[in-house]
């Protein structure tokens, strides 16, 4: 079973949310540790609409602060400014904090939703979620160092003395393919493959006539494109946030210079029965 797929398995049958903050460039080398992309965000119907309130502001800030803390290396517990209950496994690997494990997606009984939010409300958290939550991530957190493990010694039996450029390029594209939804920046994965970004940008530009951020804008905008012509449910301001877009005004602008549309008009041309 690959890692993903246990993630979504304690998930459907705890009735919890798990997602994964991946510090650790094995992760984009090991296919067995490559997720959804849902799954490296918290994603919640809850925590969806949150985001879509303040343009993920808020969110962001707290994810944040929670990663500073994890670097202490212990698990805690705490709310997020909306209220929401989670808790935080740092998985260590190599002396440095590898992924950050998430737990949660818990309301305590007098919780009350905030105006915006109409959904299904979060499971409520029993006198025990401490304890329960402790044991899933205790368990996930060894499966997740066993991965890792294994994968290093994957990598060292290849005796690849220098990375190759392929490496590189690939390393991005999974990097955005998992983090697009993210406000993410070239100077990110550079941290995250140990390697100068100028480097990095120059590569990209050499071999793929490209930019770290031109990259990133187009996969936004195909995965755009997608929720334009199947989810007619969603509005453009949803399907914005969504795809990383901070502002629905600037990605109707960038929508049109790219695809030569607006949104609105790209949907009504494209739908799924024309």
């Amino acid at each position: 079973m690959l890692f993903g797929e246990l993630m979504r398995h304690i998930e459907n049958e705890k009735k919890i949310s798990v997602s994964l903050e991946v510090r650790h460039p094995l992760f984009l080398q090991c296919a067995a540790l490559k997720l959804a992309p849902d799954q490296y965000l918290h994603h919640i119907q809850f925590c969806r609409a949150a985001k879509l309130h303040d343009g993920n502001r808020s969110c962001a800030a707290n994810k944040k602060r929670s990663l500073a803390l994890a670097n202490h290396g212990r698990c805690f517990a705490g709310k997020c400014p909306f209220g929401i209950i989670e808790y935080a496994f740092p998985v260590r690997f190599q002396n440095r904090t590898a992924a950050v494990l998430y737990l949660g997606g818990l309301m305590e009984p007098d919780w009350q939703p905030p105006t915006f939010f109409h959904g299904e409300l979060p499971r409520t958290a029993a006198d025990d979620w401490r304890s329960e939550l402790r044991d899933v991530g205790q368990f996930l957190c060894r499966m997740l160092e066993i991965e890792l493990c294994h994968a290093n010694e994957n990598v060292k039996n290849k005796t690849v003395k220098r990375r190759s450029e392929s490496y590189y390029l690939e390393s991005c594209a999974a990097f955005i393919k998992g983090h697009y939804q993210e406000n993410i920046a070239l100077s990110d994965l550079s941290t995250l493959l140990g390697v100068n970004p100028n480097y990095l940008g120059g590569l990209l530009r050499r071999q793929l006539h490209s930019t770290f951020r031109r990259q990133l804008l187009n996969k936004r905008l195909e995965e755009a494109e997608i929720l334009l012509k199947f989810h007619p449910q969603l509005s453009i301001t949803e399907i914005a946030h969504q795809c990383g877009f901070s502002d629905s005004n600037y990605f109707t602008a960038q929508f049109h210079r790219e695809r030569g549309l607006t949104p609105t008009a790209f949907r009504k041309s494209s739908g799924p029965f024309s």
